[in-house]
This record gives structure tokens, sequence and C-alpha cells, in this order.
């Protein structure tokens, strides 16, 4: 039987051993020196790799939870500052009824003494709406790094915008921080609304982004198909950009077969194909490219048919020459806009665009915002200035009617004129009396009238009826009335209330002039609205001393008060909220550092015992290390 091998360890395996095992202690009695020098458990991520995956989620956890703690202690102090500027400027409005009450019966001297007062409640007004907490100004908006208001001799304007900022409160998505100044102030841009449709003409040029679509839904491009019944075509329309395309690539894919051209009304598509066909449009696939252009007629519509309308709307590249279904404006007379102080003339060259005229508009520094109103079918002309009173009118021509931004129409119905008071008229009687240069007289009843234009037939069907040349119409320059005389007499025409009525005055005719002809005042002035328009009437109706204006003007006033009353409340609820969640996010930020403590934070107690026991066995180790190194053959002989 054979012997099997003798195992020996060599003088250098037994040295190598004896070092690992020492090294291997002295890096443990390090570690653990280390964690309690530092008092930090993980000073490595090797060292508990789930632990350590753990304290690094709940590291970015804390970091989101500092920032919105320090989010909730800014916006509890925006909160703060606004509710006291709030009530603030409710005190200042309630001052501002005080003296309106004092003004019914006051003198002359004292309207003109509290007026200065409504003035100086104004620009306290200014102030507190340009309230700033830290660098922002709290009602801007998001245009919060400068004033949000500002005022001069023309009125008050509104410089931030419409956008609340917004901050991550620990909620779901991000929370308003601040008001707008245009809602809480009641300065909403009020102005003259476009009152005539100017969808444009679709020309080929016309881009297929500025088309509503017969849907509503724009225009989906896609691939339809086409069909004469007899051959079926289809026609991709994925890579066309102008209402053009469509109708090259209809020709193109079809052959010349059946051809596609703009509707005469300009709003539709028209398809037309050999005598004898009978066209069909369908989808080539899951698209909507024939119903969004009007052209989806899966029924025979034989050699011809025009689709729906699809929806052209305006926008800043559409040609002034083509508003309104082509028929355009008068441009070379232009319109004249008044808007408190500031005045101006514009004319628009017959090349121009719609961006243009917006440009021009916006530009003239008369406190005006134009644009395309959100259908894409007028124009809006807004009032940015509070206290200021615009007023859109002709010079000499038609452009303002044309674009449907004049302030005063035939269509403007009376119960909007004077600010919404309307036109006071008395029932089954007669309102007013037209006495002509020559001493004739007529009266008139517009008990029926609802527009201006029903007031201009009452009145011109009352001269024809008393046989009186006067004549009624809305002035072709500027806005309002005018009484023209025929008659070749040398007294005075004249227009007055009668019955109770005070429909002369309302409709701005109530004067006596030695010419031919009577020229009516604009009652239908269009104000910014809001807070400071109300006071800068009220402090007009005291040094004019029109004391049912004082009384009118003392009542929208009251109504702001209690409108920024309820904003106030909301501003509390806001406030509660704020500290509940800052309360949460206090708990649980304490929650998260209880945690993390769990998973970083050494034990002392575990750490001081382990390295004594670490000492021990180092201190084992290189005694029994000591010994074993220093065997020899004669150690074995013993």
């Amino acid at each position: 039987m054979g012997i099997g091998g003798i195992g020996r360890v060599s003088d250098q395996m037994r040295m190598s051993l004896t070092l690992n095992s020492i090294r291997a202690n002295q890096l443990q009695s390090g570690l653990v020196q280390q964690q309690l020098a530092t008092g930090d458990r993980l000073l490595t991520a090797s060292n508990d790799p789930d632990a350590a995956n753990q304290a690094m989620s709940l590291q970015r956890r804390l970091g989101l939870s500092a920032q919105v703690l320090e989010n909730l202690k800014t916006a509890t102090v925006v909160f703060n500052q606004t509710d006291e500027a709030l009530g603030n400027a409710g005190d200042l409005l309630t001052q501002a009824t005080v003296l309106a009450s004092d003004s019914i019966d006051a003198t002359a001297s004292e309207r003109e003494s509290n007026a200065q007062m409504i003035q100086s409640i104004i620009d306290a007004l200014v102030g507190i709406a340009n309230l700033r907490v830290g660098d922002t100004y709290v009602f801007a908006g998001t245009a919060c790094l400068s004033p949000a208001f500002g005022a001069d001799a023309n009125g008050v304007r509104y410089l931030g915008n419409d956008s609340a900022r917004a901050a991550d409160l620990g909620g779901v998505g991000r929370t308003p921080v601040g008001l707008v100044g245009s809602e809480v102030f009641g300065l909403a841009g009020r102005g003259v609304t476009g009152w005539r449709d100017l969808t444009p003409a679709m020309t080929a040029e016309s881009r297929l982004g500025s088309l509503a679509g017969a849907a509503g839904a724009g225009i989906r491009l896609d691939a339809i198909t086409v069909s004469d019944g007899t051959d079926t075509w289809r026609v991709d329309l994925t890579g066309c950009d102008r209402v053009g395309d469509v109708i090259d690539a209809i020709g193109a894919a079809t052959g010349g077969a059946v051809a596609a051209s703009i509707g005469p009304d300009g709003r539709c598509l028209h398809l037309a194909g050999a005598p004898g066909a009978n066209l069909t449009v369908g989808e080539a696939g899951s698209g909507w490219a024939a119903h969004d252009l009007g052209l989806f007629a899966p029924t025979g519509q034989g050699d011809s048919f025009t689709g729906q309308s699809v929806r052209p709307r305006i926008t800043a590249t559409t040609a002034l020459a083509d508003l309104a279904g082509g028929a355009g404006a008068d441009l070379a007379s232009g319109i004249v806009i008044t808007n408190g102080g500031a005045a101006a003339t514009l004319t628009f060259d017959a090349d121009a665009t719609v961006g243009d005229l917006l440009n021009r508009i916006n530009a003239a520094g008369l406190g005006v915002e134009a644009r395309i109103n959100a259908d894409g079918t007028g124009l809006d002309v807004l009032n940015q200035v509070a206290g200021a009173q615009l007023r859109i009118g002709e010079n000499g021509g038609t452009t303002a009617e044309d674009l449907g931004i004049r302030s005063l129409h035939g269509g403007t119905a009376l119960a909007d004129l004077n600010d919404g008071t309307g036109v006071h008229c008395t029932q089954d009687r007669t309102d007013l009396r037209i006495t002509a240069r020559d001493g004739t007289s007529f009266e008139v009843d517009l008990s029926g009238a609802v527009t201006l234009d029903d007031v201009v037939a009452a009145i011109n069907g009352a001269a024809t009826a008393a046989g009186v040349a006067v004549a009624a119409a809305i002035r072709m320059s500027g806005n309002g009335l005018e009484l023209t005389d025929a008659t070749g007499g040398a007294g005075t025409l004249s227009a007055i209330s009668i019955n109770n009525a005070t429909a002369a005055a309302d409709l701005g005719i109530a004067q006596a002039v030695s010419a031919a002809t009577l020229t009516g005042e604009d009652v239908n002035p269009v104000s910014a609205g809001g807070v400071f328009t109300h006071l800068a009437q009220l402090r007009d109706a005291m040094l004019s001393g029109d004391t049912a204006e004082i009384t009118r003007i003392a009542q929208e006033v009251e109504q702001d008060g209690e409108d920024l009353l309820r904003i106030r409340g909301r501003m509390g609820g806001l406030v509660q909220d704020v500290q509940a969640r800052a309360t949460r996010a206090d708990d649980l930020n304490t929650d998260y550092l209880s945690m993390l403590s769990d998973l970083k934070d050494t034990d002392f107690a575990e750490a001081v015992t382990r390295f004594q026991a670490l000492q021990l066995a180092l201190q084992a180790n290189l005694m029994t290390s000591s010994s074993m190194l220093n065997l020899s053959l004669l150690d074995f002989l013993r």
C-alpha cells in the first residue's frame, strides 16, 4: 500500500497567514474607530449597501422636504402681508364710501375737498397694490420683479400679467403663492369687443394651421381617398402646409380627373370631376383629414360639390384685404382712438396684415391692447388704464365699423350706454322734443327702441310725420348722434327731454346750437372697470357736482369693498392651509431624520464593545503569531 503525501506548511505561508489575520483585525479596528470618531456608521456604501441605498433615498427626501418647508415659510410671510394689505385697502374703500355719502348734500368747496381726498386714496391704493415682499411684487403675477401698477396723469395701469406665481408647497402640483393684481383690484381689461365677424377668405397661401377645421379640431393631415365613381385614388396629404398644397395634391393624385379649388365664399373647398362623375371622398385609414377639410362624402355627390366650412381663423399674417370673407375694410380713412387724455388718428396701408394693424394700435401709446379674439373671428381693443375712458370712432370713413371695433355704432344696445345705466324713457309717452331752426318741432317716442339704429329711425320717422326737415344719423367722424337741420331757419336747433324722461341727455343730444348741425356726445365710453376706475369716476363726479353719479359710483365702490373682503377671506383660508401643510411637512421631516439616524448613526455601546473585542483578538493574534514564528526543529525534539 502506498504512503500518502505528507502536508507541509512553509514558513512563508505561515507568515502570510499571520499577517493577513493581523491586517484584517487592524482594518476592522480602524473602521470601528472611525465610526466612533464621526458618529457615522455608513462611512462607505460598501459597509452596508442596503442601508446606504435607503439612506441616500431619505437624504433626497429630506432635501425636498427642506425646500418645501422654506417655500411654506415664504408663502406664510407673503400671505400674511397680503392679508394685511387687503385689509388696509378695504379700509380705504370704506373711507371713500363715507366721503361719497358726505358729498351728496355738501357745498361745491366741500366736494372739491372730498375729491382731493379720493385722489389721496387712489395714491395710497397704488402703494398697497405695489406690495413688495423681498424682491417680488406680490400682485404682479409672474412678472413679479417690477411694480404691479403704475400711475400717471391719465390713470392707473396694470403692469403685471395674469399668471399667478406658484411654488411647491407639498401638495399635488404647484400652489399659487401670489395674487394677480388685475383680479384683486378689478382691472380686468374691459374694452371694445369686436362685434363684426371678420372671418377671412381662404386663399391658396393660407396655412393649414390657421384653419379651425370643419370639426373645430384643426386640420389633422393624413391620406384620403377620392373617387369619381369609376376610379379611386389615394391622396397623401401628410406633407401639405398650405391650402394650395392640398389643391395641388388632389389634382396630381387624380391625374387631373378631379380638380380642387376654393369655394366661392372663401371658407370651403370645392371638388369638380368630369361630366357624369359621381364623386365621393373618404378616409384612407383611421385619419380625420377628409372630415377636417369638410370633404368627407361617403355617398355620391354628382360631378361636383362644395364641402363644409373649414373655418378660417384670423392670424397675425392675415391680410387686411382678406378679412370678412374678402370684403376687407376702408383702410384709408382710418380710426380715431381716445383713451383719457391720450388720442391718436391711425390709418393703415392697403397691403397691411392684421399683425401690422395690431402693432400700430398697440405702439400708439394709448394704454390699449389690440388683439385677435379667442375664436379667431374678430378683433378686440382692451382698455388697460383705470380711470380713462376709451372711445374708438371714425375718421370720416367706415374703418372702425368695417373692423368691428367702433365703440358706438348703430347696433349698440341702449342699455349699454352711459356705463351701463342706459337711456331712461317714459312708458307710453314721448321722451324728447326736437325743435328746428325755423321754430317747428316734433316729439319722439323711444319706448320701442333697443339699439341706436332704432333711435335714429324713431327720430327720422317722427320728423317725417311732423313734416320737419330734421334728420338724425350717427356721426361720420368720432362717435355720437348728429342732427341736421335743413329747414333754412335762423333760430336754434335743440333737443330736450320731456315727460320726466332723460333721453336727450342720455343720448348725448341735450343741446341747443345756432348751427344747422347738432353734434351729439359720445355716450358709450368704455372704462377698464375695477377699484381704480370707480374711485376716479367718484372723484370726477364730486368735481362736477353730479350727485346722481356720486350715488351710483358709491354703490360700485361699496361692491369693490365686498369683493376685496371675499378675496381676503380666501386668503385667510390659504394661510390656514399653509400652516397645516407646514406642520405636516415638519412632522415628516422629523420622521425622515429619525429613520436616517437609525440607518446611519453609530451605536456607541455596540461599537465600543466590538472595538474591545477586536483589540483583545489582535493582542491574542500577536501573541500566538510571536510564538508560532519563533518555532524551530529543536522545539519538536524536546
